[in-house]
């Protein structure tokens, strides 16, 4: 009997401290570099503009995103199609992941896939910095400067959190 309670509770003990969702596949971990204090709610409220990106892949510098909570999306405009990202909060991670479509017949490759993103940093007025992971196929992973503000130079603090994803 006390065997079975001993074993019992290290078993949830092991599940409660060590259970954390693995990462996509083909996606880099960014765990324990996302901001572990992130609120959700104030991030997804208004609008964002792409000002800096690592690749120019698909990036459109000053693409605007608007963000909702409720539902929890992000659209976007991209080469004359509109985009909607509907998002999906994975419980015990530090990231949201996405089911993006384009409001035309015709699938692209900026246009049907599925994303996974988390943010790094952010004062949620200015700055967030953003690992994201598109998934079509192959994987492709990028990294954003956003800003409230369609221009201007990325703050030190922007910067700073750069550093953390090198």
């Amino acid at each position: 009997m006390k065997t079975t309670i001993v074993v019992t509770f290290f078993g949830f003990l092991g599940c409660t401290f060590c259970k954390r969702v693995p990462t996509p596949e083909g996606c880099r971990d960014v765990y324990n570099e996302a901001d572990p204090n992130f609120k959700l709610k104030k991030f997804f409220n208004g609008s964002w503009y792409l000002t800096h990106a690592k690749h120019q892949n698909h990036s459109v510098l000053c693409t605007k995103f608007g963000m909702t909570m409720k539902p929890l999306e992000i659209k976007y405009e991209m080469g004359g199609v509109n985009v909607t990202c509907k998002g999906t909060k994975i419980k015990g991670t530090r990231r949201t992941e996405y089911v993006c479509e384009g409001n035309r017949g015709t699938p692209t490759p900026y246009t049907n896939y599925g994303a996974t993103m988390s943010v790094i940093d952010t004062d949620y007025t200015n700055y967030a910095t953003v690992y994201v992971c598109k998934k079509n196929g192959k994987h492709e992973d990028n990294v954003f400067v956003l800003s409230r503000i369609r221009t201007g130079e990325p703050p030190e603090a922007a910067k700073q959190s750069l550093q953390k994803l090198r």
